[in-house]
């Protein structure tokens, strides 16, 4: 007998069996890895894909890019090149397995070769995990370098990004990610749609500062406007440049200079109009291993368009990066880079810095901003961790609009692979948007890969118990949260995968997952003789707003890509729409296009979906981690005000060879409001001698 989350005996159900077609065959192991595995005949059981291919020789390329995966199975991983001799360059990382059709990912991208003799920069391995039906979009390691090459892991971030990503350390200890913490009074949205740049509005009567009077602080009533290269001097630590009634113009570089051997900060003040950077704003650390400076900007207005940096400086010990202070009134905007990251080090990478922005103003932002912790160079290094960007601490701004993607994933690392970081989003009476990427995965590693980290989602806390929505939460994006893999030819267990929670706390709050989103929570690949990572866990829940899920969700457990590896459990699927326990709930509908894998992942012993063990469900909520997926419109024990229905695709299959398919449980009321919910489409198989997984719906 189970019980139910809230009250009363959860009823047996019917348990079915589900038979599935025949395994496909593996694909071969060829020198190009393009075995691919083939479905059996009406069987949903895919085949595996190829192998990787085999290392490229001494100065050529890395082994071919791996199979391609059959029906929702994973491409093999690309082998990585060996060095290049005779300073010939380094030979590049074999490319990821493409993907399979639904559900399939991408293989990971090997690391690339050592260079050669000569100096030359590693190259970089392609490939990734997320896809439905396309090539992984993740990258591979960046190679080890010669004497006189530069870092593979000192490559900024790509384009609009938040990243809190932890340092590298290619052939030593990587660091986990940091913190994104985002509180605003309204809406918080990213990626949706691009904020446009405010315009400049020009100041004539702006008094030019020079380099002479930066000597000490300065104070003007009216408009200041700094141009050409100015370096502040004197001894304060701190050089301060206010303007009382006016505006601040930087239109060329302000930089902070050097103070008692420390790097000086920069504050510019403007309480009664705007700070406008159409240059750049330098406190970084400039002599080997120095520190970033601080810089603080405040006014009415802030405007970003050109940059702002605050980067420690590379050396033995690399320096850590500085803080940015950024509160508006008004406005704040970021059109331009932000960086703060900690410099490479030979030995010990520097600390990423961090970017504070408070005030009642709206935040709107389209740029990088970089604080990733420094990269570890050198045999055994470890890297710096990562900073943290924190907005609405203290002050919350109106409202959040960043067109960027968002990344707390843990540094890459040859000896430990970092946890992913955490990342919180809160609006306190707005909607939660989510229509760009977001990724807390963890690093992978050639021994020891990284979990994943948390992603929470919490609108509408502000609107206290009130029978109102104070905020929806909307995911048509991209959410990564993945177990770090062992890279190829590594021996060790794969990272296991992190939490996403997204719930609107408000009473009618309601949660929308679109039919464009995937959520992914798979664990990491392990090698050798090594378990895969475990998939994730996620809780989608409201109170009585309706919560409908159209898109994929993919919390598979890790493959074991090695003879003797064993699979990695399946994940944990919890979505709950009647969390004040009131019976009312909102409706709860998997839609025709909804996805959602929980099974175990491939081995040469299979992982298992999660399961009790015995026949029937486990009771919840106090044995949930027993339950591969659990759908629940009723946190009340009677007659209830709402209805569930599965339209979509719930799978649960046990992993090849012989893993356990999972436990599937339903507890609300069909939509005729007159029966228990029917399971719809579900597949919880166990593969060959595997059992299969029971449902239970009442």
């Amino acid at each position: 007998m189970s019980t139910k989350r809230a009250v009363g005996v959860f009823g047996a159900g019917l348990i079915g069996a589900l038979v599935a077609g025949s395994v496909g065959s593996c694909g071969g192991d060829d020198a190009a890895g393009a075995g691919v595995g083939i479905g059996g005949a009406g069987g949903s059981v895919s085949g595996r894909g190829g192998g990787a291919g085999s290392d490229g020789q001494t100065v050529g390329s890395g082994g071919a890019t791996a199979g391609s995966g059959g029906s929702g199975a994973p491409g093999g991983t690309g082998g990585g090149g060996r060095a290049g001799t005779d300073g010939s360059g380094p030979s590049s990382g074999g490319a990821g397995g493409a993907a399979g059709t639904v559900g399939a990912r991408g293989g990971t991208g090997g690391f690339g070769g050592s260079a050669g003799a000569a100096a030359g920069t590693g190259g970089v391995g392609v490939g990734g995990r997320a896809g439905t039906g396309a090539v992984g979009a993740g990258t591979g390691g960046g190679g080890t370098t010669g004497s006189a090459g530069g870092g593979g892991g000192a490559l900024p971030p790509a384009g609009a990004t938040w990243s809190v990503a932890g340092g590298d350390s290619l052939t030593g200890r990587a660091s986990g990610g940091g913190v994104i913490h985002v509180v605003a009074q309204g809406a918080v949205t990213f990626g949706a749609v691009a904020p446009a740049a405010p315009a400049i509005v020009p100041t004539g009567d702006a008094v030019p500062v020079d380099a002479a009077a930066l000597s000490a602080d300065v104070t003007v009533a009216g408009s200041v406007r700094l141009d050409g290269t100015l370096v502040a001097g004197g001894v304060d630590p701190i050089r301060q440049i206010t303007s009382t009634g006016g505006d601040i113009l930087v239109n060329g570089t302000l930089s902070g200079g050097d103070a008692g051997g420390g790097t000086r900060g920069l504050t510019l003040l403007a309480p009664n109009g705007t700070v406008y950077v159409n240059g750049t704003i330098d406190s970084s650390g400039t002599n080997a291993g120095q520190n970033g400076g601080a810089i603080t900007i405040a006014a009415k207005r802030v405007v970003i368009l050109g940059g702002i940096s605050a980067v420690g400086a590379d050396g033995a010990r690399g320096g850590s990066g500085g803080t940015v202070t950024i509160a508006a009134t008004e406005l704040a905007f970021l059109g331009g880079p932000v960086q703060v990251h900690g410099g490479a080090g030979t030995m010990f990478g520097g600390a990423g810095g961090a970017l504070i922005v408070d005030g009642t103003g709206a935040l709107q932002a389209a740029q990088l901003v970089d604080a990733r912790g420094g990269v570890g160079l050198a045999d055994g290094a470890t890297a710096g961790p990562p900073g943290a960007i924190r907005v609405g601490e203290q002050t919350r701004p109106s409202a959040v609009n960043a067109s960027v993607v968002l990344s707390a994933r843990g540094g890459k690392g040859s000896v430990a692979g970092g946890k992913g970081g955490a990342i919180t989003l809160e609006p306190q009476v707005g909607n939660l948007v989510l229509a760009s990427s977001v990724d807390f995965g963890g690093g992978d590693s050639a021994a020891q890969p990284g979990d994943g980290g948390t992603l929470v989602g919490q609108a509408g806390a502000g609107a206290g118990d009130r029978a109102v929505s104070g905020g929806d939460i909307m995911i048509t994006g991209r959410i990564i949260g993945s177990g770090g893999a062992v890279t190829a030819g590594g021996v060790g267990n794969g990272g296991v995968a992190g939490a996403l929670t997204m719930q609107p706390l408000s009473t009618l709050g309601a949660l929308f997952v679109d039919a464009t989103a995937l959520v992914m929570l798979d664990g990491g690949a392990s090698g050798g003789a090594g378990i895969a990572g475990g998939g994730g866990h996620l809780y989608f829940i409201t109170s009585s707003g309706d919560l409908t899920v159209a898109g994929m969700l993919t919390l598979r457990g890790g493959d074991a890509r090695d003879p003797g590896g064993t699979g990695g459990l399946g994940g944990a699927v919890d979505i709950f729409s009647d969390a004040d326990f009131d019976g009312l709930g909102g409706k709860l509908l998997l839609d025709t296009t909804a996805v959602i894998d929980a099974s175990g992942g491939a081995g040469t012993i299979g992982g298992s979906a999660r399961n009790d063990g015995g026949g029937g469900v486990a009771s919840f909520p106090d044995d949930m981690e027993q339950i591969a997926v659990l759908i629940n419109c009723d946190g009340k024990h009677g007659t209830t005000e709402n209805w569930l229905e599965n339209r979509g695709l719930i799978r649960a299959r046990g992993g090849a060879a012989n893993g356990n398919g999972g436990d599937i449980a339903y507890h609300g009321i069909s939509p005729d409001r007159d029966s228990s919910p029917p399971s719809g489409n579900i597949d919880n198989a166990g593969d060959g001698t595997g059992l299969t997984g029971d449902f239970a719906g009442e």
